[in-house]
Formats: structure tokens, C-alpha cells, sequence
């Protein structure tokens, strides 16, 4: 079994590499703070690096359920009742019974997928009653039976590459990154484009504020920028020393803290109001984070390990091997007991949240 490479770096310094809109007072003082600071900012990397936790073998539990697809299961989510949806990339969606592991229904929304193409993303509504997937150039949501569709965008742009979705807290509004400059902000209910957000580069990934009022992009010129939803501007962006490309961002701590991922495999974790940075993790090959409580984060890997991180212990809590190859998604079930991982290897891995350790 393999071992994993883990690192602290310690980052408790204002950074030259976070703003929010600064006044023209303020510029000469936060060019001192960017000097006296800088220094401070290269010790900490270089002490961090030297300090990695010893290797950890991870644990291999056992799956409540398996669900099988034959290529690279890309969504899933837990709906109302004991059941659970799957995306897959040969363009399918599939209804599955979350007793039993029983395939209900196979519904067909890509129909000629091409290579990285078919369903790319889908999410639950907040009341489980509803799904949204996401294929490279359209969004459409169904009733969660997978028997009527809702609604449907489709974007005549000849190279939309629709991505990841993210669903506000209160359910009514989703948002959905173009990879190209774009991130799409729809009603849920209606399908109704409510607002754009526009900034060169391209964009990985985008989430959502606990309270709705703030969308935190990914982007890979190594920023992630912070959106007002409200007013669709800019309040605020944290960004890394080479401008590493951003894989993923998660909020914690009620929205105070904002965790981000680049594709060197380091975590950094800021504070949202302040917009300095707190510290940083290393989880070598990680490639997403997802959300466990106000305090604790999952990342998971392209090896099929999740690695469960505590905020205020600013320590890893456990490695677990959830699944063969890399971690396409992540659910947790309405109560918190069940968490499914989707994975390249076509599997939906259903396990005991107790059982892994984890519990939301």
C-alpha cells in the first residue's frame, strides 16, 4: 500500500498576495505591511517545508453499497426517500435504490458524448425533490423520478464547457463556471439567467458563502477571487506566491474562513473578513475539498484517498481509501449517517460516516 506525503506550512503573517478594494490612503501602509511582511512570509514556507508529518498508511473500510457504471461515474447525490442519483460519463443519469443498491431507472441526457464529455456534474435540490446535471454545453433539471425534465439552458457558444455546479444555501439559485471567464448565476425554479460574473482566465470551480452572500471562484492564474452576489462585483482575492492554478475552494467556520486548493497539492486557509491568510496544508495529488462541519474539511486525491482536516486543530485528522482511482464526487446524505463517493473507476462507493470516522 502507498504512503502519503504530508506537510505543514505555517502562514500566520499578512500576505502581499490577498486584497479586497483598497482606498488611495491605504496603499502607502499596505506597502510597508507587503515589505515588513515578506521576509516573515519565506521563513514560514521554508520552516514548513522542512517540518512533514510522518507517512500514515490509510485505512481500507468496507462500502455499504457499490454502485457499477461502466466508465467514470462523475455525480452523485442523495435524494428524498432512500435513494440516490449517479451521473456517468457515457452520458447517462441512473436512479438507484439506497437499500439495496438496486438501478431503478437509466435516463439518457448526452446522447453522443465525446471523449471527457457526457454528464459532467448534477446536484439534489435543497428539498431532494428535483436534480441538476450539467453536460458540457447545457443544464437541465429534472424531477427527481428522472421522468420529466423541468427545464433546460443551452448555450449556442460552440465551446460552453459547462463544469462543476454550486446550489446557495437557500436553494434558489444555482451557479455554474464556464471555464472561460464566465460563472452563470440561474434561478433553480424557473431556469431564468439572474446574473453573470465576468473576469479573465479560466475558471475551475465555484461555491457559495453559508449565507448565500458571497461566491468564491477558483481561477488558474492562481486566484480566488471572492464575488458580492448581490452587487456582482469583486470583494476580495487570495491568490498563491507563483500563481499556482486554483483546483477547488470550500467555506468554513459560518463563512469566516475560506479554504483553497492549487494544483501543487498545498491548502491554504484565509481569514474571509481580514483577508490574510491563516495557514497552509499539503496533500500531495489532491484535487478537491468538500465540506464536513463548520470546523472539519474533507480533500480527496487521484489515488482514492480523503483525508479528513481539522480548522482549529490545523492538523490531519485521518486518511481513509475510498475508492480505486481519483475521487470524482462527494455526497453526504440529508442526515449526515451516509456519504457516497463517485470515482474514474466507474464506482459509487456508499459508506458509514460513523464507520469512516466522519460525521457531518
Amino acid at each position: 500500500m502507498m504512503q502519503l506525503d504530508w506537510r505543514v506550512v505555517e502562514l500566520r503573517v499578512p500576505s502581499a498576495f490577498s486584497q479586497r478594494p483598497a482606498t488611495d490612503s491605504q496603499a502607502e501602509a499596505n506597502l510597508k505591511r507587503v515589505a515588513t511582511c515578506t521576509l516573515g512570509v519565506l521563513i514560514c514556507f521554508l520552516a514548513g517545508a522542512l517540518a512533514a508529518d510522518p507517512p500514515e498508511q490509510p485505512a481500507d473500510p468496507v462500502p455499504l453499497l457499490r454502485l457499477r457504471h461502466d466508465k467514470p461515474a462523475t455525480g452523485v447525490a442523495f435524494l428524498e426517500g432512500p435513494r440516490l442519483v449517479t451521473a456517468c460519463s457515457d452520458g447517462s443519469v441512473r436512479l438507484w435504490d439506497g437499500t439495496d443498491g438496486r438501478q431503478l431507472k437509466r435516463l439518457i441526457v448526452d446522447a453522443d458524448p465525446g471523449p471527457g464529455d457526457g454528464v459532467r456534474h448534477l446536484l439534489s435540490s435543497k428539498d431532494r425533490k428535483a436534480v441538476i446535471i450539467s453536460t458540457p454545453d447545457t443544464l437541465q433539471v429534472w424531477e427527481a423520478s428522472l421522468s420529466k425534465r423541468l427545464w433546460q439552458f443551452k448555450r449556442e457558444d460552440p465551446n460552453p464547457l459547462f463544469w462543476q455546479l454550486a446550489l446557495a444555501p437557500d436553494g434558489k439559485t444555482v451557479a455554474v463556471p464556464c471555464l472561460r471567464e464566465e460563472i452563470l448565476l440561474f434561478d433553480f425554479s424557473s431556469g431564468a439567467l439572474k446574473r453573470v460574473f465576468k473576469r479573465p482566465g479560466m475558471i475551475q470551480t465555484c461555491t457559495f458563502s453559508p449565507d448565500g452572500k458571497s461566491l468564491a471562484g477558483t481561477y488558474s492564474d492562481g486566484k480566488t477571487v471572492l464575488w458580492d452576489v448581490e452587487k456582482g462585483v469583486v470583494a476580495g482575492t487570495f491568490g498563491t506566491p507563483n500563481g499556482e492554478n486554483m483546483e477547488d475552494a470550500v467555506f468554513l467556520k459560518d463563512g469566516k474562513v475560506l479554504v483553497a486548493l492549487s494544483n501543487d497539492g498545498v491548502i491554504r486557509l484565509w481569514d474571509v473578513e481580514k483577508c490574510v491568510p491563516l495557514y497552509a496544508l499539503r496533500h500531495v495529488d489532491a484535487m478537491t475539498l468538500h465540506v464536513v462541519d463548520h470546523e472539519n474539511f474533507l480533500s480527496v486525491d487521484t489515488r482514492g484517498i480523503a483525508v479528513q482536516w481539522n480548522v482549529a486543530k490545523a492538523a490531519r485528522i485521518r486518511s481513509i481509501r475510498v475508492g480505486e482511482k481519483q475521487i470524482l464526487a462527494v455526497a453526504f446524505s440529508p442526515d449526515g449517517r451516509r456519504v457516497a463517493i463517485a470515482c474514474e473507476s466507474g464506482d459509487v462507493n456508499v459508506f458509514d460516516c460513523k464507520a469512516l470516522g466522519i460525521r457531518p
